[in-house]
């Protein structure tokens, strides 16, 4: 799968987490820096929107239900193998971040953290 024409200028982030809060405040936060964000709730509804938009940019929490964001890793992946993905986790552990890196994610955060660094990370 290639991204659309006029889509993937890297401005536009699909933030995933099945926390209606911490979506809402990222997707603020991104949409204040001056990022087009997108909220989804869990990996279908994520999944959709990566088919419909080809999101270039994806943060994505790990521990959802019922799927997590491991799995959301794996299909963006498979669907665009240079689609860059940042999961994040509230449990970071050196195992956590050393899974994201070998499963291909773009980085790892461990929550909480400055949202500065989320955004230097989506400009890089």
């Amino acid at each position: 799968m290639h991204c659309k024409p006029g889509v993937g200028n890297g401005l536009s982030v699909l933030v995933v987490d099945d926390d209606p809060a911490m979506c809402r405040m990222l997707v603020d936060c991104l949409r204040a820096a001056g990022l087009d964000a997108t909220a989804a709730h869990g990996v279908d509804e994520a999944v959709a929107l990566y088919r419909e938009h080809c999101y270039p940019l994806i943060v994505s929490d790990i521990q959802m239900r019922p799927r997590d964001g491991f799995a959301l890793l794996a299909e963006v992946k498979a669907l665009d193998p240079a689609a860059r993905v940042i999961l994040m986790s509230s449990f970071g552990s050196s195992t956590s971040g050393r899974r994201a890196e070998e499963a291909g994610a773009f980085a790892y955060l461990t929550k909480p953290f400055d949202p500065g660094d989320l955004i230097g990370l989506l400009r890089a």
